[in-house]
């Protein structure tokens, strides 16, 4: 990557203030298909910053703050057990684990809990 901007592009924002678009340079270091690059042309990019191998992800939507703490909602037979869980990186999407969950565990995304407030 050659140059990244400091600052987002401030004409996106109006349009959509849930994306931030960063102008960005890119060396295309692969010159057989050079040919195939147009100026100006656009791109979609994913920038991988950590990668984690036998990590739990769940949707982002099963994270409540109850007092303060991470927590989510645990399906056991026909009953709901709240757990305090230890949050990694995420996305707009998913978010990691760090703590408190394994693999295979089942959540629910409708928590009973009226005090609690979704995690952004």
């Amino acid at each position: 990557m050659k140059s990244v901007a400091n600052v987002f592009n401030a004409q996106t924002y109006y349009s959509n203030t849930d994306l931030k678009l960063y102008d960005t340079v890119v060396t295309v270091e692969n010159t057989d298909n050079t040919d195939l690059l147009r100026s100006g042309m656009t791109c979609t990019a994913e920038i991988i910053i950590d990668q984690f191998e036998n990590t739990v992800y769940i949707p982002k939507q099963a994270v409540l703050s109850v007092d303060g703490k991470p927590t989510v909602y645990m399906v056991k037979g026909d009953k709901l057990k709240s757990r305090t869980v230890e949050l990694g990186l995420d996305n707009d999407s998913v978010i990691r684990i760090a703590n408190g969950l394994t693999a295979g565990d089942i959540l629910t995304l409708t928590p009973p809990f009226e005090g609690a407030e979704v995690m952004d």
